[in-house]
Parts: structure tokens; C-alpha cells; sequence
């Protein structure tokens, strides 16, 4: 086995971690769009406000950086 092959899951999850963290603005952008959100939902974090469809990508993101 090559010692290189520790790599890979290491690598799959920094694509991971990049697809969630694209997602993240391209919720929330859609969710401004449609009016379900305002910016001053996301000032200080994220308010009661936010939907949860909107929500859960930026709690993946922060849990796959813990």
C-alpha cells in the first residue's frame, strides 16, 4: 500500500467542506431573493428569522470545522 493512499480521505473532506461552504451564500442569496430573509437577519449570526432550509448549510460548515 502506498503511503500516499492517507491522503485521499483527507482530500474528500476538503471537498466536502468546499461544496458545503459554496452553498452556504447560494441559500442565502435564494432566500433573499424569494424575501424569506433580510440582511439584518445575518448581523449578528443568524436570528430566529432565518429558515432552517437556509440555516442548515452554515451549520454543516461550522460543524465539519469543529
Amino acid at each position: 500500500m502506498k503511503p500516499t493512499l492517507i491522503f485521499l480521505p483527507m482530500a474528500a473532506l476538503a471537498l466536502w467542506t468546499l461544496n458545503v461552504l459554496l452553498l452556504v451564500p447560494i441559500r442565502r442569496v435564494q432566500a433573499g431573493r424569494k424575501g424569506r430573509v433580510t440582511a439584518e437577519d445575518f448581523r449578528h449570526g443568524e436570528s430566529a428569522a432565518v429558515p432552517d432550509d437556509v440555516r442548515l448549510p452554515n451549520r454543516v460548515f461550522m460543524n465539519l470545522l469543529e
